[in-house]
């Protein structure tokens, strides 16, 4: 468990940095805030720090004076509207944000006009693209390259497949084409799944509060946590971020996985 990470809701990454967000929908101010993967892995090898401040949030409001001068945490957009993505792909940053129940994107930092588009997720260096009630798979700038006849809500590509879980949480294993080739799990209860290494992912129970690892080919299951992950994403190989679910927001810390 990480110390002073409650105010973290959302985790992205690039190839340098670690963004979080402390977005909340009855938030006023909503903050992108950063580390880099290198400031982050240095913290974490000094063992001897207890309670450590290198993630604390650098907003005065919401941090003490002492765990602001100790945060390696940098703010880098703050707003009034839920941050709901980040995103690099090659040289281009999105963000997203959620807007009367809609979503918005544009360019970070950028002048130009928020479109309706949500971003699902990064494919290699394409992306996978909600527009209205339409999914694609399109280059970096939304170019359409396919149209996908899948209402999901993620994908993670796994070798020469891709693992989509629809809208209706029922997973299935679709071909590059996007043909259907398996049903992984048609249970109905809301999940999350998680990219774990090239065969493996993490598919995440609310209801029963459990997450799996899954065998995508072999089709071998066994437990991996005992908790409902919230958000879990891979630093590296060997380690894993999350952050479980849990009812005491004391206790509503980063973890690690090795």
């Amino acid at each position: 468990m990480i110390d002073n990470t409650q105010w973290i809701n959302h985790i992205f990454l690039d190839k340098k940095n670690i963004y979080f967000t402390d977005s909340d929908l009855n938030n006023t101010n909503n903050n992108l805030c950063s580390i880099s993967k290198t400031n982050f892995k240095e913290n974490l090898n000094n063992k001897a720090d207890l309670d450590r401040c290198f993630l604390a949030h650098p907003n005065p409001i919401i941090s003490t004076f002492e765990m602001i001068t100790k945060t390696d945490v940098s703010i880098l957009h703050s707003c009034k509207y839920y941050i709901q993505n980040f995103v690099v792909v090659e040289d281009i940053k999105y963000i997203s944000y959620i807007i009367e129940n809609k979503v918005f994107t544009k360019k970070f930092l950028s002048d130009d006009e928020l479109i309706e588009l949500q971003i699902i997720t990064v494919i290699e260096n394409n992306l996978i693209i909600k527009i209205k009630e339409e999914f694609y798979l399109t280059d970096k700038n939304f170019k359409i390259i396919k149209k996908i006849d899948y209402k999901l809500v993620d994908v993670i590509k796994i070798k020469d497949n891709y693992v989509i879980q629809k809208e209706n949480e029922e997973i299935i294993l679709v071909d590059l084409d996007f043909k259907f080739e398996k049903i992984i799990d048609s249970d109905k209860g809301f999940k999350k799944i998680y990219y774990l290494n090239k065969t493996n992912i993490l598919i995440s129970y609310l209801k029963n509060e459990v997450t799996k690892i899954y065998n995508v080919f072999t089709e071998k299951s066994e437990i991996f946590q005992k908790s409902f992950l919230k958000r879990a994403i891979l630093l590296d190989e060997n380690t894993l971020i999350v952050k479980k679910n849990t009812k005491n927001i004391k206790s509503d810390m980063l973890n690690l996985i090795y």
